[in-house]
């Protein structure tokens, strides 16, 4: 048993008073009895009296000592009770808490209209705004902006801008504000950079001038730096691969920047090359991942679809494109991030009759697991996600049953989809590089291109 330090002292005086008595006894027979006798009986009754005190203080401390134990094992006994009550409790809540559902997936068509507009034809391509209120649409030089109902708000010159525009990649901002495009880098080698168009006011801006302007060979070749593929990030700040050109080669970099032209940023760099290795990429919804495309095969690197993890640099292929042609075009990753959706060019590669092995449009899970079909009974030739959780919609092709035609919606990417709209439309572009948008208020634009006209879908339940 412990043995405080009160204790210790009373014991320790005890002993002494005892070696008193011995040293004080020889004495005591060699001197006046009496006188010596009273002087004795003093001193033996002050030890006793401090022998008592020394045992009341040692008993108090054995009590005391005793106390701290009991209260030491109460206190473990409590924790113990208590540690089980909270993971009783977090138990409890979570059996409690509902299990997460799939957001409800529109399942029919409300309402259609038809705009009398042209696009995925003859230089021609329409965007609906994600609020699914507006639609841009580029004719030739000119960019204007209407309503669902056709109706013009403005237009915008491109050609007094001296802006050859690439009609396949114009997106709209998330709050519909503005709009980013780029000059034809692609198919005209235009030297490109990033352009904002304001939907409300009409004013057009150059918000990454280099001073370079014209085609590929007129360019300074001893470095140029070439600005496209703009995407919006969740924050109101447009993403963009900027391709740099110098003697010492090719590197591209993704880059971000505010749509007034300040706060450029380096955002991440991909590949420093002799050729243009990327073209097409998208970045996760929360900012984590980059999906990209690489297009040429190296020793350390194969062509396909890559993710990288923004937060460790580490690179991961999703999927191997076989031939040049598998090569994703078109990248998007889904509202919640959990999969990629990308188009790659075998459609045009194949030729009639098409069989669902043809489809161009394929999705992954980022957990894990095979490239899927869209629809395992139907050429899918086009497809977007739904504007928040997993759902998608995509357009069906079949000569061999027209009837088996149209826009389908599914709940999640390899579930085959429901017909909501029978008929032969095509996507608001002709390359699909930029995937048509399902708008917030579940609206769809489709063309009926070789017919003219827009349909506007209204989807409900």
């Amino acid at each position: 048993m412990h043995v405080t330090k009160t204790a210790r002292r009373s014991l320790v005086v005890i002993a002494m008073c005892a070696g008193t008595l011995l040293m004080i006894a020889p004495i005591a027979a060699q001197s006046d009895p009496n006188t010596e006798q009273a002087t004795i009986d003093a001193m033996v009754q002050a030890y006793f009296d401090q022998t008592a005190t020394a045992t009341a203080q040692f008993e108090q401390t054995q009590t005391l000592q005793a106390a701290f134990e009991a209260a030491q094992t109460a206190t473990s006994a409590f924790n113990a009770t208590v540690q089980t009550a909270f993971e009783q409790a977090a138990t409890a809540t979570q059996q409690a808490l509902p299990t997460p559902t799939r957001m409800p997936v529109p399942e029919r068509v409300a309402a259609t209209h038809t705009i009398n507009l042209r696009a995925a034809i003859a230089g021609q391509t329409a965007f609906l705004s994600p609020d699914g209120t507006r639609l841009a649409h580029v004719d030739l030089r000119t960019l204007c902006i209407y309503t669902l109902e056709g109706v013009e708000e403005r237009c915008v010159s491109l050609e007094d801008h001296d802006l050859a525009v690439d009609a396949e990649r114009i997106v709209w901002s998330p709050d519909g504000r503005y709009l980013a495009m780029t000059e034809d880098y692609f198919i005209r080698l235009d030297e490109s950079d990033i352009w904002v168009l304001d939907a409300d006011t009409g004013s057009l801006t150059n918000i990454t001038d280099d001073g370079e302007t014209g085609g590929f060979l007129s360019i300074d070749r001893e470095k140029s730096l070439i600005d496209v593929a703009p995407l919006w990030l969740a924050d109101g700040r447009v993403a963009f691969l900027r391709i740099t050109r110098s003697e010492g080669g090719t590197s591209t970099s993704v880059y971000a920047i505010q749509p007034d032209g300040s706060d450029l940023g380096l955002i991440t760099s991909i590949t420093n090359d002799e050729g243009m290795s990327v073209f097409a990429f998208d970045l996760s919804p929360d900012g984590r991942y980059l999906a990209y495309n690489w297009q040429r095969a190296t020793d350390e690197k194969a062509s396909g679809l890559w993710l990288r993890d923004l937060e460790s640099g580490a690179d991961r292929l999703l999927v191997e494109a076989e031939i040049p042609v598998f090569l994703p075009m078109m990248i998007s990753f889904s509202p919640d991030g959990q999969s990629v959706l990308w188009m790659d060019g075998r459609f045009g590669a194949t030729r009639a009759p098409f069989e669902p092995e043809d489809s161009p449009m394929r999705a992954l899970s980022l957990d894990g697991g095979e490239p899927m079909l869209l629809d395992e009974d139907a050429l899918v030739y086009a497809a977007w996600w739904a504007p928040e959780g997993e759902a998608l919609a995509y357009l069906v092709l079949e000569h061999q049953n027209p009837g088996r035609s149209g826009l389908f919606v599914s709940p999640a990417a390899g579930e085959t989809g429901t017909q909501v709209l029978e008929g032969l439309y095509v996507p608001l572009v002709m390359r699909n590089y930029t995937p048509n948008i399902w708008s917030e208020n579940n609206t769809i634009v489709l063309s009926n291109a070789p017919e003219e006209g827009l349909t506007v879908v209204q989807l409900g339940n």
